[in-house]
C-alpha cells in the first residue's frame, strides 16, 4: 500500500514546494513594485519643484518637455542577476540532474554565442586583428537533449503517453535511436543507465523513475485534501476547482487545444521556461562574473594553491 501511495505523496510534496516558492516570489515582486512606485512618487516632485507632467501635458502644457528626472521615472530600467548553478554529477544521477545539466548546457551555449562566436564575427567585420579563439561547440549535445522529434525529452514524453510506458522502454528507445550519437553512450557495468557527454564532461544517468517524475501526476483527490487543510496558507495554494482536463486525463498536467487534451510534461515545461529565460538574456547587455572554487573541501577561508 505504501509503495502505491508514494507517487501521490511525492507529487503532493513537490507541488506544495513549488506553489510556496511562487507565493514567495509573488509577494516579493508586489513589495518591490510598491516600494518602487513610492520612491518615484517622492523623488520626481522633489527634483522638479512641481507636480510631474501628466501624459496630456500637465503643468508643463501640451507641448512641454519632460525633465530628466521625470523621464527617468517613466522609463523602467532593471538589472537582473542570474546565478548559474554548476553541472551535477553524483554517484547516482536521475531526472533532476538531467534537467539541471540541460539548463547549464543551454546557458553555456548562450555564453559561447555571445562571448566567442558573435564577438569574433564582429572583429572580422570591422577588420580588427586578433587571434582566433577555439571553443567547444555544444550545439550537438543540446540537440540530443531537446531536439524534436527524436531528442531525449521528446522520447521521454512519448513514453509517458503510452498506456504502459515505462523506464525500460524509454531506455531501449534511446539506445535504438542515439547509439551512434557522439554525445550519447551506454556505460559498461551500469544496467538501466545512459551517459551524456556534456560540455563539462560525461554524466551517467539512471532511468529509474524517469517516466513517473516526468508525469508528476497530482490527482484531484490529493488537491482536495490539500485544499481542506486547516493551515490557511496551504489551503490557499490549492484553490477548489471544478473537474478539469487534468482529471479527465488521469491526473497529468494537461491543456486543451481545440477539442483534444495536450499532455504537458515536466521536462517540456522546463524546456519552455528555459527557452524564455534565454530569450530574455538575449535582449539584455550581459556581463559575466567568473567564480573560482577556492578549495575542493568546500571549507570557508581555505584557498588551495594553484
Amino acid at each position: 500500500r505504501d509503495l502505491h501511495s508514494f507517487p501521490t505523496r511525492r507529487s503532493s510534496d513537490l507541488a506544495s514546494i513549488s506553489r510556496v516558492f511562487m507565493y514567495i516570489v509573488d509577494r516579493v515582486n508586489v513589495a518591490l513594485a510598491e516600494s518602487t512606485r513610492a520612491a518615484k512618487a517622492e523623488e520626481v516632485p522633489a527634483s522638479t519643484g512641481r507636480r510631474p507632467l501628466s501624459r496630456r501635458g500637465g503643468s508643463g502644457g501640451a507641448g512641454g518637455a519632460a525633465s530628466p528626472a521625470q523621464q527617468a521615472a517613466r522609463n523602467h530600467l532593471s538589472i537582473g542577476i542570474l546565478d548559474i548553478f554548476g553541472f551535477e554529477s553524483f554517484e547516482v544521477n536521475s531526472f533532476e540532474q538531467l534537467c539541471i545539466n540541460y539548463a547549464n548546457e543551454k546557458l553555456q551555449f548562450q555564453f559561447n554565442e555571445f562571448v566567442f562566436r558573435l564577438e569574433q564575427e564582429e572583429y572580422a567585420r570591422e577588420g580588427i586583428p586578433w587571434s582566433y579563439v577555439e571553443f567547444l561547440d555544444n550545439q550537438g549535445c543540446l540537440e540530443l537533449i531537446e531536439g524534436k522529434p527524436r531528442g531525449i525529452i521528446a522520447l521521454l514524453d512519448d513514453e509517458c503517453l503510452m498506456p504502459r510506458g515505462n523506464d525500460e522502454n524509454f531506455l531501449h528507445g534511446l539506445m535504438r535511436i542515439h547509439r551512434d550519437n557522439e554525445h550519447f553512450a551506454l556505460p559498461s557495468g551500469c544496467e538501466g543507465c545512459f551517459m551524456i557527454r556534456h560540455y563539462a564532461g560525461g554524466v551517467t544517468y539512471s532511468v529509474d523513475h524517469f517516466v513517473e517524475k516526468n508525469k508528476d501526476e497530482l490527482y484531484d483527490t490529493a488537491k482536495t485534501v490539500m485544499a481542506g487543510s486547516s493551515e490557511v496558507l496551504v489551503a490557499s495554494l490549492f484553490p477548489s476547482q471544478v473537474v478539469s482536463a487534468r482529471a479527465r486525463s488521469g491526473g497529468s498536467r494537461s491543456r486543451i487545444r481545440g477539442k483534444s487534451i495536450v499532455f504537458e510534461s515536466v521536462a517540456s515545461q522546463f524546456r519552455s521556461q528555459l527557452a524564455t529565460l534565454v530569450k530574455s538574456i538575449s535582449v539584455t547587455r550581459p556581463h559575466y562574473i567568473r567564480c573560482l572554487n577556492p578549495n575542493m573541501q568546500k571549507h570557508p577561508h581555505v584557498f588551495d594553491p594553484w
